[in-house]
């Protein structure tokens, strides 16, 4: 589900060329060329949605869920935000390989929190993102970092529902996250918890400076519903303030490289 995505729109739809269909959630309160830039794409279909009262995180996910159950034929759906970007273990090994040849029914994803380095150049659409943005936060042990280990590539069909953020999923009244990832010996699916058989991605947590003050105060801040305010959904954005972004940035501008996968990789 999008709003006022204009900026990482081209980076998303090129890294997802190869997917049959790209469904784009669009919020009708989107007033930039979000929907202009998607047009461009043959595999991009758009459907308008109206939130009541701006971004209400659990009315998102009840859609995004109700979209899920529709696309019964897909062998796959993959559910990402914008700013996520998922890889094999491997990088330049297509995902669609990597499902064919493990046939799981759900995959985990571990994100990497992808930060801009001090020696990174300015973003091009035009450049796969693995080889613009690869430093960041290497601690996926940490309790924020895990949360951002979700199951994001489900095959189609499976009744189940996507829980608030994306990060888990809930299938027969059993909640799947990380943290309860031992259940899927309980569950009547094949998940992929193994690091050999997951996926690995990028979350574009902060890889230019400037858009993300514009997305996380302007596009999600200003814009937080009544429900999110008082049940303290997206809590992150509650509060934050451009010293705030200004500082994580500095903070994280000499992280290591976390993307990998393959030694040959040419910047």
């Amino acid at each position: 589900m999008w709003y006022n995505e204009e900026f990482l729109a081209p980076f998303f739809l090129n890294h997802y060329s190869w997917v049959h269909r790209i469904h784009i959630l669009l919020d009708a309160d989107t007033n930039d060329s979000t929907e202009a830039i998607a047009k461009q794409y043959p595999n991009v279909a758009i459907e308008r949605f109206s939130f009541p009262d701006m971004l209400d995180d659990i009315i998102k996910s009840a859609v995004i869920s109700a979209k899920y159950r529709t696309l019964t034929e897909a062998d796959y759906v993959i559910v990402v935000d914008s700013d996520e970007f998922i890889f094999t273990n491997e990088i330049v090994k297509p995902v669609s390989t990597h499902l064919a040849e493990t046939v799981k029914d759900v995959y985990f994803v571990s994100l990497w929190q992808i930060y801009k380095h001090e020696t990174d150049q300015p973003l091009d659409p035009d450049i796969p993102v693995h080889l613009q943005r690869r430093h960041g936060d290497p601690d996926m042990e940490n309790p924020i970092n895990i949360g951002y280990i979700k199951p994001i590539v489900v095959k189609g069909g499976i009744d189940l529902f996507w829980g608030i953020g994306n990060h888990y999923i809930v299938h027969d009244g059993m909640k799947l996250e990380w943290l309860t990832r031992h259940l899927h010996a309980q569950m009547a699916l094949d998940i992929a918890v193994e690091r050999p058989e997951m996926l690995q991605g990028a979350h574009w947590r902060l890889v230019d400076v400037n858009e993300t003050i514009k997305r996380r105060i302007l596009n999600r801040k200003q814009r937080l519903s009544a429900v999110n305010i008082d049940r303290r959904l997206g809590a992150h954005y509650h509060r934050i303030k451009e010293d705030d972004i200004l500082k994580e940035y500095d903070d994280n501008k000499n992280r290591p490289v976390v993307l990998t996968g393959e030694e040959e990789l040419e910047r």
